[in-house]
């Protein structure tokens, strides 16, 4: 055990200093690139897992197994030169998150950690969280640089130790090891099982990383083996605001959507920061009749306080008077506030 840690830490250290290339901010679904030309998320889907996300178009997707039969699917940067599967000790530059309905049996990152319930950060998913079995991994500088996640309700053919690992993209990173007395020690030293010794992660988060992964966490879901979804771009279309441009208030949204995603003509909208903090709330509303499963066009209005960070997001929710998690379903566009 104790060669296989030193191994993981040598490894870790050697991918240290490698560059990230740097990439730029993307949203959710309907992502404008440089060009100003819409670039669409593409939808992923998996029945036996029974998990659906939107994947930007600059991500790729695996669906693979580890040694042992384990089953995993990674989301993964196409910049990187390495080939997936991705699990847990990775180099520091990969940006990637794995899906491990199985979960897999090996020891997770070293480092500073703590339960998600206990972290005073925020993480906004598409799926409940079970706070208590959940891990967030730390830098030094306190920036999170990964995250073990477990579902609240994991679904059918899931196992108890099914989980979701989210690995940021760190630069400039560096592993340091130090015993209980605070005396640093060579990293192929490292006495870490037991608490003899304690590794500290050193180094930047990327920025676009963290934001690309954030919104894929976002839009991931559980979707029940007997309900596979229609696409959401076949649901609703936004015609005004466009995605990743500037937005003040007041803020007038307009476009078409299906007739079942209103509910007596009306339809949830918010508007949320970067964290997925609610900013504001209203509804968009049709003229047209509703009872019907073409596109109607819709239009609304919200007032808010821009936030002083630069990202937010504009969410279009599908009405459910039923209240069943199978009718939820939302349209989350990523959107830009002007400097204050």
């Amino acid at each position: 055990m104790k060669n296989f840690t030193i191994y993981i830490l040598i490894i870790l250290v050697c991918f240290g200093c490698a560059d990230t290339n740097k990439k730029k901010p993307t949203g959710t679904e309907g992502a404008r690139d440089p060009n100003n030309e819409p670039t669409e998320s593409k939808q992923y889907q998996n029945t036996q897992w029974q998990l659906q996300a939107s994947v930007p178009p600059q991500y790729g997707i695996l669906e693979s197994k580890l040694p042992g039969d384990v089953p995993i699917i990674n989301f993964y940067s196409k910049t990187t030169k390495k080939n997936p599967p991705f699990v847990y000790h990775e180099a520091p530059n990969l940006s990637y998150i794995a899906v491990l309905p199985k979960g897999f049996g090996t020891e997770t990152p070293n480092g500073k950690q703590q339960p998600l319930s206990k972290w005073d950060g925020r993480l906004a998913t598409g799926f409940d969280l079970n706070k208590e079995k959940s891990t967030v991994f730390l830098l030094e500088n306190g920036e999170p640089w990964a995250y073990m996640l477990t579902p609240a309700s994991l679904p059918n053919d899931w196992n108890e130790y099914g989980t979701i690992f989210v690995h940021v993209s760190v630069t400039d990173f560096e592993g340091k090891c130090s015993t209980k007395n605070n005396t640093e020690k060579p990293m192929e030293e490292c006495e870490v099982l037991g608490g003899t010794d304690r590794i500290a992660f050193y180094g930047t988060v990327d920025a676009a990383s963290k934001n690309e992964l954030h919104d894929i966490l976002k839009s991931l879901q559980f979707i029940s083996t007997e309900d596979v979804e229609t696409p959401i771009s076949d649901l609703i279309k936004v015609e005004k605001p466009l995605p990743n441009i500037e937005v003040s208030s007041p803020l007038t949204v307009k476009g078409r959507a299906r007739g079942y995603w209103f509910f007596e003509g009306t339809a949830g909208l918010r508007l949320e920061d970067k964290d997925g903090k609610t900013l504001a709330e209203s509804h968009v509303k049709t003229k047209n009749g509703w009872m019907t499963e073409d596109f109607v066009p819709f239009s609304g209005t919200l007032t808010f306080d821009a936030p002083n960070d630069a990202r937010g997001y504009l969410v279009f929710e599908r009405a459910n008077p039923s209240g069943k998690p199978e009718n939820e379903r939302e349209y989350r566009l990523p959107v830009i506030f002007p400097p204050r």
